[in-house]
């Protein structure tokens, strides 16, 4: 036993080296969990945030369609759009609200095209199409829909296109974000109209 200059004995202040490996494990654990929670509840954000904006994307067409405005460059001599619409094009990883002038829901050099919604998320999130309807809307190489709403109701129409232009009329879209192991659903129904958002377990359309 060590002792001091005065006969007492010496108080070992250090840590041994099997002490600073507990600590430094329990350190490296606790920073792994912080950091493990911290994208977690980051990857969540980004995943409600981007789904929000489709949702408002979807009910500004609506609303649009309600009180028959038409976005610039339309102007007072233009003719009235027979309807707007979000088209959605999963390849593209993109999606777009328009005013339409010949109610075929897709886009046109000659129409209107409102201000583009924010993609920079969507290229962390992505989103997957599913359609419900007939056998032509519900094939899984659906990569497009056409979501349009014709004043004054407003009406709404669900449409799909082909690799050939064909357009087929579906009766419900849903649009599937995820992040994270987190699955976010947007569902529009036709008949009703409704626009809704919910957390799934599963990409189902039904």
């Amino acid at each position: 036993m060590e002792v001091d200059i005065r006969g007492m004995p010496k108080k070992n202040f250090g840590y041994s080296i099997a002490e600073s490996l507990v600590t430094l494990f329990i350190v490296a654990i606790i920073t792994t969990l912080v950091l493990a929670n911290y994208r977690a509840g980051q990857n969540s954000a980004i995943l409600r945030q981007t789904t929000a904006e489709m949702v408002n994307t979807l009910r500004d067409a609506q609303q649009h369609a309600l009180s028959a405005t038409c976005p610039a460059p339309c102007g007072p001599t233009d003719p009235k759009p027979s309807g707007y619409v979000v088209y959605f094009d999963e390849s593209d990883i993109h999606y777009e609200i328009f005013a339409d002038l010949n109610d075929d829901g897709f886009y046109d050099a000659n129409e209107a095209r409102f201000v583009e919604p924010p993609s920079e998320r969507l290229l962390n999130v992505g989103y997957r199409i599913k359609l419900a309807g007939s056998a032509d809307c519900s094939d899984i190489n659906r990569n497009n829909a056409s979501i349009a709403f014709t004043p004054p109701l407003p009406q709404t129409s669900i449409r799909t296109k082909d690799s050939s232009g064909t357009i087929y009329d579906c009766t419900r879209a849903c649009i599937f974000n995820s992040l994270g192991g987190q699955t976010w659903r947007i569902t529009v129904d036709k008949a009703s109209g409704l626009i809704e958002s919910s957390i799934v377990s599963s990409e189902t359309c039904t």
